[in-house]
């Protein structure tokens, strides 16, 4: 090979070498390696100079397909261009209190003011923020503070694609999870390429699919690990309840044993969500605390703003109505699941998606936060 031929192709190698950088640049930003080519003296040296370009090329190509991480919990998401198979690095879970406070011969649901409500009326729908006043005539009514959370109720179109049935049937409040079992790859056109359905044993891991806000308990994939952080608790009247009435409206509490930290999130079935319950508020709802002079965390209900509640009467009332809660543990428990898992790839197409299908059925498209690498 001449000096002329062997320049002409370093340049060709250059200049196809800069188009990548300049298109994994666009992409992703600045390379942290920029691209070197070495000096050239032998045909040594030549041929290494091809193995480096070849190793270089591919090392950005590699790079263009890097693991998805979405910022936001999904339910579905969209694959990465030239993508042709996927591996699942993580699944976390969401929990929301589901409800839909329409029954049979229902007239009106009451409200709560300041909450958000979803409400359904002869085939219109519409959120509307409560005053205090009851809701008439409607077809169906789900109370979005309570199921998501105070500031993070979701748009009506949000949450029409979340609950994509149009009508479902009443529940007085339910913890509903995110737990994944399978996730299905799509073409553009919606066709069912590939499916990965994730083993019973890593479904049946104690709270699997729990989560709240951006708490949750998580499988890895990578480290083999599964990891707690959301526990759940069963109130029904016979634990060591106390009042607390240095206001006007009494309120209950009760020890679960949790130390260290303050804990910071909790939701539980029925009407409850969480609000500041204390001496120098009227809130309905529920928290959970770790501070105050206590030594343990403790959860605080106050069922209503009525003067009249009594111990005897609130713990007579969880005999009948059990109160159902996940709350944020102050340590983490971390299992190894290694032998229950293994680095099963899935096939995609360009420009198609994957689904998050939980167990609750493709009518409760609950989005749960999860992590892929994509591969081209």
């Amino acid at each position: 090979m001449s000096n002329t031929d062997r320049d002409a192709l370093l340049e060709r190698w250059a200049t196809g070498m800069e188009k990548l950088e300049q298109y994994y640049e666009g992409l992703y930003g600045p390379p942290a390696t920029p691209a070197t080519l070495p000096s050239i003296t032998t045909r040594e040296g030549m041929l290494e100079t091809i193995a480096d370009t070849i190793e270089q090329a591919q090392k950005y190509i590699n790079k263009m397909s890097p693991a998805y991480n979405n910022s936001t919990d999904s339910y579905v998401k969209t694959v990465p261009p030239r993508s042709k198979t996927a591996q699942i690095i993580k699944l976390g879970g969401k929990t929301i209190a589901w409800n839909q406070l329409v029954d049979t011969g229902t007239t009106s649901v009451p409200t709560i003011s300041g909450h958000k409500y979803y409400v359904l009326t002869n085939g219109t729908s519409q959120i509307v923020t409560s005053s205090g006043a009851a809701i008439a005539s409607a077809d169906m009514v789900c109370d979005l503070t309570t199921m998501f959370g105070r500031n993070s109720e979701p748009s009506l179109s949000k949450f029409k694609t979340m609950f994509p049935a149009g009508h479902y049937d009443y529940n007085a409040g339910e913890l509903l999870s995110a737990n994944v079992v399978r996730v299905t790859s799509k073409d553009s056109n919606g066709n069912i390429v590939d499916d990965y359905d994730v083993p019973a044993t890593i479904q049946g891991l104690d709270g699997y699919g729990w989560g709240i806000k951006t708490v949750y308990n998580e499988v890895d994939y990578t480290t083999k690990k599964y990891t707690k952080r959301i526990a759940k608790i069963v109130l029904n009247g016979s634990e060591n309840w106390s009042m607390l009435s240095s206001n006007t409206y009494p309120y209950f509490a009760v020890s679960i044993g949790e130390r260290g930290s303050v804990v910071n999130n909790i939701i539980a079935s029925n009407y409850f969500n969480q609000h500041d319950i204390g001496s120098t508020s009227s809130n309905i709802g529920i928290n959970i605390i770790n501070s105050g002079g206590y030594n343990d965390a403790r959860i605080l209900v106050r069922p209503s703003n009525y003067t009249t509640e009594t111990l005897a009467g609130f713990k007579g009332w969880l005999g009948s109505n059990n109160l159902v809660a996940y709350y944020e543990i102050t340590t983490p428990a971390v299992t190894d699941v290694s032998a229950y898992i293994s680095e099963d790839t899935f096939k995609t197409t360009s420009g198609g998606t994957i689904e998050f299908v939980n167990a609750n059925g493709e009518t409760f498209r609950i989005p749960a936060p999860s992590t892929e690498y994509f591969s081209v």
